[in-house]
């Protein structure tokens, strides 16, 4: 883990041949496909180069309505919960909140797509969170027993592996279809994949299209998610009272 900027800059930019994925990239593979994760160097460079402008300031401008939205939508579905409780006082699974809401904002900022997950349980989360636990696995195993022939039928976990594979793949493919038949409106919101589907070129497919997403999807919500869990966390503790009454504070001037 490094910290200062030269470093990265130093490692992706000067000397990125002296570097590599490792089995990370392998195990990705067969998942994202060349997605930015698991993509070779060249078409990293190529791929980045067209995604990065999707990101202009009015993009990020409204995307940012989008998350307070969604926040709001959140912070509704808690008190709700928490209201339906004896005394009102509830437990709550804040990871797998941060998870729906997550999804949520990567839904209609990136697909322009509501995934509801917040007020209902959503079939992509569970599918992602098991298709990033068999990455996990799939990394430490000594043997790739997933790539024996038959694997889904001999083995349950590689057949509900592919399972949500085929599920994700699914809904990744109807968002495309979508977006390419139905062109945004002038002056109207554009979400990312409308952006892409705008500006590619004829060189870049449609499964190039569906790894970029499926790379945005997985690595984009789960990883937020993960940082929030985390975040909160830390604000919760005796210790750390003074840094949370600061970003009330700050929550408070910026939102009021």
């Amino acid at each position: 883990i490094v910290s200062d900027p030269v470093i990265p800059n130093r490692i992706m930019r000067d000397s990125g041949g002296n570097y590599t994925k490792g089995i990370l990239s392998e195990v990705l593979e067969p998942i994202m496909g060349k997605g930015l994760i698991p993509a070779d160097p060249e078409t990293w460079r190529q791929r980045r180069k067209a995604i990065v402008p999707g990101f202009h300031k009015q993009w990020l401008k409204d995307t940012t309505d989008l998350i307070v939205e969604c926040a709001e939508a959140l912070c509704d579905d808690i008190e709700r919960s928490i209201n339906q409780t004896p005394q009102s006082k509830a437990t709550v699974n804040m990871e797998e909140k941060f998870t729906s809401v997550s999804l949520d904002i990567i839904g209609q900022a990136v697909f322009g797509y509501d995934f509801g997950s917040v007020s209902r349980e959503s079939p992509v989360i569970q599918a992602v969170y098991s298709v990033l636990r068999e990455a996990e696995r799939r990394a430490q195993s000594v043997i790739p027993y997933w790539n024996l022939p038959w694997a889904p039928v001999i083995f349950r976990d590689q057949k509900v592996h592919e399972d949500n594979l085929m599920l994700l793949n699914a809904v990744l493919d109807e968002l495309l279809r979508n977006a390419m038949a139905e062109p945004p409106k002038d002056g109207g919101y554009m979400s990312l994949l409308q952006f892409m589907v705008n500006t590619r070129g004829e060189d870049v497919t449609t499964r190039q299209l569906r790894d970029d997403l499926m790379t945005l999807l997985i690595a984009g919500h789960e990883t937020t998610a993960a940082l929030l869990t985390w975040t909160l966390h830390e604000l919760m503790k005796p210790e750390h009272a003074h840094i949370l009454r600061q970003v009330k504070q700050e929550v408070d001037l910026a939102i009021g």
